[in-house]
């Protein structure tokens, strides 16, 4: 604003400058964010054992691989229910977007302040963890296996997918080998 124009201004209010400042403030209120950064598989899950997110929310409850959803306080609180300050969400890696296989991990959350916990079960290879606040990330997957055969010997291969944070585990490699006659 130009200085003749912010004159003018003054000029018109009587000489008198306004400055509005809010009284009080809004917090944020907690939202989840879910991140899966798995590849090949969807990511589901359900709120205090009710129906799976990919039926009650359609592809809103459906996390594709690479690929993130955020949910709301209103959300969280739709799906929450009676429940909103001890509220559990299971979730499940699936390639038919069910809700079904093993929990990978389960997170505590209350609508009021936010995330509670994120217990993740390190199940078929998916690992969860806190990445913000009010965020988890789904990393890994199924344990690929490799077997090679060589003149007489037989060697096979475990490797689970490389974790490449420092508050995620390292990756491991199992190796066995067998001897043939």
């Amino acid at each position: 604003m130009s200085s003749s124009l912010l004159s003018r201004l003054i000029q018109v209010l009587g000489g008198s400058i306004i400055i509005s400042i809010p009284l009080f403030s809004y917090a944020n209120p907690p939202l989840l964010t879910i991140s899966n950064n798995a590849p090949d598989f969807a990511a589901t899950f359900k709120f205090n054992d009710g129906d799976c997110s990919s039926e009650i929310l359609g592809v809103t409850g459906l996390i594709k691989s690479r690929a993130w959803n955020m949910y709301t306080n209103d959300m969280l609180k739709n799906l929450c229910g009676d429940n909103q300050s001890n509220c559990k969400v299971d979730i499940y890696m699936t390639k038919d977007n069910k809700c079904d296989g093993p929990i990978v991990a389960t997170i505590m959350f209350d609508i009021q302040k936010g995330m509670i916990s994120v217990d993740s079960k390190k199940m078929n290879g998916f690992y969860v963890y806190k990445s913000g606040d009010n965020a988890v990330t789904i990393e890994g997957g199924p344990i690929q296996q490799s077997t090679s055969l060589t003149a007489g010997t037989a060697s096979s291969t475990n490797t689970t997918s490389e974790m490449t944070t420092n508050t995620k585990p390292a990756s491991s490699t199992t190796t066995t080998t067998i001897n043939t006659p």
